[in-house]
């Protein structure tokens, strides 16, 4: 049933609740595109060039020590597996789903898990996580997401690599995928040709491609499933940030990332920041709580974002040149797309 719906078409999209400045700015992440140059990683690389690429970048990382992810803000680490008392929640959530729902998320305990941690603090938290989780059901199945990294969605390649690049830089001190976009090299007008839903769900093959990372990853030794995104927002235009059209598309993924991917950021790092938005976030910062102000970081423009970049995980050695590190830009989340179809072609899975 899900097959034909997706075959059919995206089903037209509800109306949304208005979202915060900074979330939307989040969710527009990397809308952009890098031009050919000689930082660039060559895209034709085969996937297992890219993955010894990722490998090395990795070894890199702080001379390849990798330390295990601690929990925080009272949540357990993502390397270990459900407490007694996360279970007994999931156990109540499950109980509560609807038919569809359960269907839709049977088999996902790595997304089920992230819903319960994610919102573990709320309070009535077996009914917020449980309306959630219906959510996130709906729109998986509304999204076609368990065959987006199956077979292959109409213009996706080009996409990923020219309209909305997102680079991984290799792993921080935990093993988590860094994921480095920039907002100046925007193609808001091949953008503006896509409808809001095939946009967002081209976003969302980008955000599982990153998921099935993490679980590559964890294939070493301990399980991540959180990113670290780097977002360069130098020469960034403020009229696309809040046109209408960027605007209506930031208030849909900005749900999207909150619910489906709930507990999946490890940290978004915002670089190269104008100093009135550096200025504002000081002020906001003092009134948001702490797990907002520990995941969001403006970092300082000039020679001390190096040093700023260190002290949150980042070794300068996979830090990019265009922020003044000595690394070349690595492979892009369209190589790890085009590994996962392939992988999924040979399974006859597509």
């Amino acid at each position: 049933r899900h097959r034909s719906q997706c075959e059919r078409g995206m089903m037209s999209r509800k109306g949304e609740g208005d979202e915060g400045l900074l979330s939307r700015v989040v969710s527009l992440g990397s809308l952009g595109r890098f031009s050919d140059d000689e930082d660039s990683y060559t895209s034709s690389t085969s996937g297992e060039e890219a993955s010894l690429w990722r490998e090395s970048r990795s070894s890199k990382s702080l001379g390849g020590r990798r330390l295990r992810p601690p929990g925080r803000f009272g949540r357990q680490s993502e390397s270990d597996d459900w407490t007694e008392g996360e279970l007994g929640e999931r156990a109540a959530v499950w109980a509560g789903l609807s038919e569809s729902a359960r269907e839709t998320l049977e088999g996902n305990e790595l997304l089920l898990l992230r819903l319960v941690r994610g919102y573990w603090k709320y309070d009535r938290r077996t009914a917020t996580v449980t309306g959630v989780a219906e959510t996130v059901a709906e729109m998986r199945r509304r999204y076609c997401c368990e065959q987006l990294l199956r077979r292959r969605l109409p213009q996706d390649e080009d996409f990923h690599r020219r309209v909305w690049p997102s680079w991984i830089l290799g792993e921080d001190r935990y093993g988590h995928p860094i994921v480095f976009e920039r907002l100046s090299a925007l193609d808001w007008d091949r953008a503006l040709r896509l409808s809001t839903d095939e946009l967002v769900q081209l976003r969302i093959q980008a955000l599982e491609a990153l998921q099935a990372e993490c679980a590559r990853v964890s294939g070493r030794s301990w399980r991540v499933y959180k990113v670290v995104f780097v977002i360069d927002v130098s020469g960034a235009s403020s009229w696309t940030l809040m046109s209408p059209r960027a605007l209506e598309f930031a208030k849909v993924f900005a749900k999207i990332v909150e619910q489906m991917y709930s507990d999946a950021a490890w940290m978004n790092v915002v670089v190269n920041a104008p100093a009135v938005a550096r200025a504002a976030w000081r002020v906001i910062e003092r009134i948001v709580d702490e797990e907002t102000r520990e995941i969001v970081r403006f970092l300082p423009v000039g020679p001390s974002c190096l040093d700023a970049l260190r002290e949150i995980g980042l070794d300068r050695e996979i830090v990019p040149r265009c922020l003044g590190g000595p690394a070349h830009l690595g492979p892009t989340v369209a190589d790890v797309i085009d590994r996962l179809l392939d992988q999924a072609a040979a399974k006859g899975e597509n």
